[in-house]
Parts: structure tokens; sequence; C-alpha cells
């Protein structure tokens, strides 16, 4: 009886403990503070919390009892979708264990949501009438996220305020004195003013407090709500309580309210706006209000509040509320709509039945972004996320990705309709009556959620308020119960499944140790060794192979720099051989990663004077690269160069015309132009190619250079001379143009 007990707080502590935690976890060990650390959380706690669920029930319950709610099957298809997916996928690392840097898209963090939906729905206490479930601790669930969200914002202002700051001073002052104690200080990422635990930036922070500020007002307006539990008992302690509860949410909406004020991003407002004005529609509509109408009167003002800042530009009356607070704080970048969607189109006419799988938008971006978006001042940023979630799963995860998830959505809605939990409508003489009966805040959370899935991106903590909503707001449809005592044979069989589960979580714990610490090796430092180990610890990840191969080739580069007498040969021969190995390895792993086609191509391109065979494999790999991303003037560019030193002047020319015309203004590929045109004898066109490079750049030191040399052969020393002394302020001591310029003189 002790252990069983044992188990089942297990169970409900874990799963407080992540309701608590996953909105306010970073650590500063990895190369990502948040997002990997969230998602390490998230499987940590609900893998160990599934685990003790079914030890209780398979050995000492000797039952298993599952409880169905309407969302069970809807649920379970979509995770099935999303593992085949996963096993199609374009990048299979990226889809099972997220793309690197960003992590909360991957499958093991929706397979890890899912599961955490099915222990909460089947917590609590499920009476046998009616067809709604009691909430059990599932209220109180809701009331410590909304905690959590508190800290959040807490530790938010302390950011915007500089108090994280001025509490790392006074450590450093501590640690100067008192000489027992050494580096005192708060990890780097907290003196960031944008730092806030829900996102790397505050754009993320201000969606999720939108989305915050709806769960807040739902349950202030709703006094019956589950999660301002109503079964206190109505005496004067529990009035003091409920008048302290009250005080805790009024304080979380100005809170919040403020934040979106200083941050201002109009998404936010969006999100939050919408989902009001819906919230309103309802409650004129069903008249769940009708006693006491006045309330509406704080969605109302936020609703003309959120369009205040939609429509008006308030960057002039909050000038000088915000310029202190808002000065030098950075603007998250995220992809235009247009091209989002765009890219989903695309996407899904390519691979439309499963997508391109989990995690893979970076290779859609690349395989399908317009010529379009070489003009904009992010042209040479590859995005690993779409503008929009519903975007981005239209494209990664398909036609039948997308249909289950709005599947999903669609029963919920209608679970949670007071209309469909009528077993006999016509014993309700006034139907509007059960809707005000079984009104819920959650259902306007879920609807603030969907909206700001289809203007903003996902993150984990937004994710796992879909999921936790989803829970929440379950309601019954049947209790399924089978006894080992009835089906002995049963005993036998799960007690297998026990120990398979037991050792697949800790196999899993072991992997996942193993990737952690592969990572803390390479949050360490851009050190071969660092690399190495990280390598050894996880080597399915492509980004630490791509970075060990740079490393290598670096070495290899400096050692060719030396004095021929003092070149180590040997050296030389090996970190050329592991630059060219980790190289390949990472686009074994990742082969539709055009990142990788290209850093293989860098390094064939870069050991073609120590490696037999180079040049060709570098074009056959930057021919790979063009084919993964067809609209990128740089690979051109780069293909272009390697047929120039073949002596292949009009093959080059072609892949130079081909970059300029997806670039007009890339300057390396129209100074390229006019090295062939300069090498064929045209120096008139090569002096007008020249001369465009430079004023699109004038501090373009190659252009510069050969504009001198051009001007040189034409006779115009004076204007040669001037070319030169510009190329030797740009590089101090360079012999060459100081030879250059002594000869003009």
């Amino acid at each position: 009886m002790l252990m069983k007990n044992i188990l089942d707080k297990i169970t409900k502590y874990c799963l407080y403990l992540l309701v608590f935690l996953l909105p306010i976890f970073f650590l500063p060990f990895t190369a990502e503070a948040y997002e990997f650390n969230k998602q390490f959380l998230l499987f940590f706690l609900v893998s160990l919390a599934f685990f003790a669920w079914l030890l209780k029930m398979v050995a000492f319950d000797k039952e298993i009892r599952f409880r169905r709610t309407a969302l069970d099957i809807p649920v379970l298809i979509f995770m099935l979708v999303m593992i085949l997916s996963a096993v199609f996928s374009v990048d299979k690392p990226a889809s099972v264990l997220g793309f690197y840097g960003r992590f909360s898209d991957s499958l093991v963090g929706v397979l890890s949501l899912g599961m955490m939906y099915f222990l909460i729905t089947n917590r609590g206490n499920w009476g046998d009438k009616g067809n709604r479930v009691d909430l059990g601790d599932r209220g109180d669930l809701a009331r410590v996220f909304l905690g959590s969200a508190g800290v959040v914002m807490l530790m938010s202002y302390f950011s915007l305020f500089g108090i994280w700051v001025r509490i790392n001073s006074y450590l450093s002052l501590i640690s100067d004195n008192l000489s027992f104690i050494s580096n005192l200080s708060l990890p780097s990422v907290m003196l960031q003013k944008t730092f806030n635990p829900v996102a790397g930036s505050m754009e993320g922070l201000v969606v999720f407090l939108a989305v915050v500020i709806v769960m807040i007002v739902g349950t202030v307006l709703n006094p019956k709500s589950e999660i301002r539990n109503p079964k206190q008992i109505q005496n004067s302690k529990s009035e003091i309580q409920n008048k302290l509860q009250s005080f805790f949410y009024g304080l979380l909406l100005v809170a919040a309210l403020g934040l979106l004020m200083i941050i201002d991003f109009i998404i936010a407002w969006i999100v939050l706006g919408l989902s009001l004005t819906i919230f309103l529609a309802f409650a004129l509509w069903s008249r769940v209000f009708k006693q006491k109408i006045n309330v509406l009167l704080l969605p109302i003002f936020l609703v003309v509040i959120s369009l205040v800042f939609i429509f008006i530009n308030t960057a002039e009356l909050t000038q000088n509320l915000n310029a202190k607070l808002t000065q030098n704080l950075p603007q998250e970048v995220l992809l235009n709509q247009a091209v989002s969607w765009d890219i989903g189109w695309q996407s899904l006419k390519a691979r439309p039945i499963l997508g391109s799988g989990p995690g893979t938008f970076s290779h859609n971006f690349s395989k399908f972004r317009p010529a379009e978006f070489n003009q904009s001042n992010y042209w040479q940023v590859r995005f690993d996320r779409a503008g929009s979630h519903i975007a981005e799963s239209v494209a990664t995860t398909g036609v039948l990705g997308i249909l289950t998830y709005l599947m999903v959505i669609g029963v919920f809605l209608w679970a949670v309709n007071p209309k469909s939990q009528i077993r006999n409508p016509k014993q309700i003489p006034n139907p509007k009556s059960q809707i005000q009966k079984n009104y819920s805040p959650l259902l306007f959370v879920l609807v603030a959620l969907v909206i700001a899935q289809f203007v903003y991106y996902q993150n984990t903590v937004l994710m796992f308020m879909f999921w936790l909503v989803l829970a929440l707001s379950a309601t019954k449809l049947t209790e399924m119960k089978i006894s080992f005592k009835d089906f002995p044979e049963l005993n036998l069989i799960f007690n297998v499944v026990l120990i398979i589960v037991g050792i697949g979580v800790l196999g899993m714990y072991y992997f996942a140790a193993q990737f952690y610490l592969a990572d803390r090796a390479y949050a360490k430092g851009r050190e071969i060794e660092n690399l190495e180990k990280a390598v050894k610890l996880n080597p399915y990840q492509p980004s630490y192979r791509i970075v060990l191969s740079q490393l290598y080739l670096q070495e290899v580069l400096s050692e060719i720099d030396k004095p021929a007498d003092k070149q180590d040969f040997a050296k030389i021969q090996n970190n050329t051989a592991q630059a060219i190995q980790e190289a390949k390895l990472a686009n074994t792993f990742s082969p539709n990663w055009v990142k990788t086609q290209e850093i293989l191509g860098m390094v064939y391109r870069d050991i073609q004077g120590i490696a037999a065979g180079a040049q060709q494999w570098a074009k056959d790999s930057f021919e790979k690269a063009i084919f993964l991303e067809p609209t990128n003037p740089v690979l051109y560019t780069e293909l272009g160069k390697l047929l120039l030193a073949e002596g292949k002047n009009q093959e080059a020319r072609k892949e130079f015309e081909k970059a300029i015309e997806l670039k007009p203004d890339y300057v390396e590929a129209i100074f390229q132009r006019g090295l062939i045109y300069f090498n064929e004898g045209e120096v008139d066109e090569a002096i007008s190619k020249f001369e465009k490079a430079i004023k699109l750049n004038p501090r373009h030191s190659n252009s510069l250079y050969s504009l001198g040399v051009a001007y040189q052969r034409r006779g115009k020393d004076k204007e040669a001379l001037e070319m030169f002394e510009r190329v030797l302020e740009l590089n101090p001591g360079n012999e060459d143009v100081q030879e250059k310029i002594q000869e003009l003189k």
C-alpha cells in the first residue's frame, strides 16, 4: 500500500513540477539555454510519471484502468501521423531530436506532450453521474500554471529594469571581498536585456502573456470556474482566500498588460484582441453574464486597448515611457507571413501526404524560398521556422498532419460545447442555462492559442500550454477497466510490457544524458577537443561535425601559411583527412540539409591544392547544394569561382550571371564577372563591373584592387593610385599593395 501511494505521488508531483517549472526553466550550461533544456525537462518528467502510473496499475492494482475522452482517438491519430512523417522525413535527426538551435519541433517533444495529455486526463475523480469529469487536481494544475506565469513576469521585469545586472554587480563585489568565494555571478544569459525564461525573445514572451491574459480574464469573470476552486466552503477563511486569489489574478493581469505595452508587439495585440472579441461575442449571444453584465467591461477595455495598439502608432505616445526600457532592445527577426505560406504551399505540392517531416522547415525554406527574398535585409539567413505555426505544419507534416491537427482542435471545440454535453436536450427547457452552467474559460484560452498559431511560430511553452488546455478541458466518455483476476494471462503480458517499458525508459535516459553532456561540451568553446568530445557523445548531430570540420580546416590553413621549412606535413595531412571525414559524416546524417553540402564543398575548395581531385569534389558538392537551395546566389558564385580556376570562363560566366539574376546587387558575383571581362581583355567592361561593385560596397577590397589594376592597364595612374591607397587603408601592411603604390609614385 505504501509503495502504491508513493507511485501515485510520483505521477502527481511530476505533473505539478512540469506545469510549474516548464515556463520558467532554463539552464546556462548548453549552447541554447531555453528550448533545449525545456525539452529535456518535459521528456524526463513525463516519462517518469508515465512509468510510475503504469507500474502502479500493473504491479499493485492488478488491473488496467483507462479513462477515455472525446479527444483520445484524434490525439492518437495525430501522434501516429507525426511518427510516420518522421520515419519518411528528409532529415531524420532533425525530425526526431528537433532542428539544432530550435529543438521545440522534435518528435520526442510532441510524443511527450501527447503522453502528458493522457496522464492528466487519467487523474482526478470520475463520478458515475453525468458525462463531465470531476477535475480533481486538474484545477490545481491550472492555478499552478498561473503561478508560474507570475514568476515569468517578475523575471522579465527584472531584465527590463536592469535588476539582474545590479544583482550580478553585488555578487561580483562579494566575490572580490571574500577570498573563499570565487567567480560568484549570474549566468551571462540572465544579464541580457531580452532575458525571459519563456523564449529567447521578448516577442515570444508577450505572445505567451497575451494568452495568459485571456486565461486570467476567463477565470476572473467566472467565479464557478474550476481554476478558482469552487469547492471551497463558504466561510470567513475561504472568503479571505478568495479575495487574496482575486487580488493575485488582478496583479497578474496588470503586470502582463504592462509588459505588452512596453514591448508593443503587434502580433500579441492581435492574439489578445481577436480572442477576447470572440469571447465577447459568445458571452452576448449565450447571455452567460446576463445577471452581471457589467463584468464584461474588463474584456471590452482590453479589446479597445488592443485596437489602439494595433491601428494607432503609439511610438510617440509611449516614447518617453519606453525610451529607457526599450533602448537597444533587439527585435526578433521573423519570416514574412506571405513567404511562410508560399513556402508551405510549395512544400505541400512537393510532398503532399506526410510533408518533409517535423523539424525540417529549414529544408523547405532553402528549397522553395522565392528569388525576391534575396532583396530583403535578411537574404543570407536560413530560417528554421515559419512566421506561422500552421503554415509550417502544412510544409512539414503534409495533408495528413495538418488535417489530423485541425481534427484535434475541432473535436475539442465540439467536446467543450455545452450543447454537446446534453444527453437529452428535450428535458432542458432553456439550453442557454446549460451553456451558462458549463461555460469554461479554457475554451477561449485554446481559441487564443489557435489564433497565435496562425500568426506566430510555436515554441516549447506555447506547445505545452496548448496540450495542457486540451487535457484540463477533457470530458468523459467511458472508463475502461481490465482486471487481471478475470484474465490472468494478461498479468504476464503486461508484466513483460512493463519490463520492456522500464528498460526503454532507462535506455532513453542514458542517451538523453549522453546528448546533454555532448551539448555541454559543444557550449564550452569552439576548440577541437571540445568538439571531438561532443561528437563522441552524440555522433548523430551534424551541427557538431560541421563545426569540427571547420576547425580542422582552420588548422590546415594555419599550417600552410607558415614558411615551407616550418610546416608540419604530417599534421596537414592528418587534419585534412579529419576535415573531410567530419564533413562527409555530417552530410551522411543529413544529406538534404543544404548546409552540410555547402560545408563539404567549402572544405574541398580550400584543400584543392593539397588533395588530388578535391576541385571536382567541391564542384559536385556545390551543385548538390544548388539543387537543395536553387535561389541562393552565393552557391552559384562559389561554383563559378571553381570553374574560373579551371579556365572554363564561359561556364563560369553563366554561373555568375545566374547569381546576378537572382540578386542584381550581389557584389561578389559582379566582381567575379568583372574578372572574366578583364581576363578576356575587355578592360572597359571590367572597369564598369568593378565600379558598380564598389558603389554597392565601398569597402570591397578585391574590387578596389582589381579596379586599380584595370586603371593602371588603361594608363590612369592617378586613379589607380587612389584605389591602391584605399585598399591599403583596409589592409594595413599588405606588401603587394605597398609595392604597387611605390611603383606608381
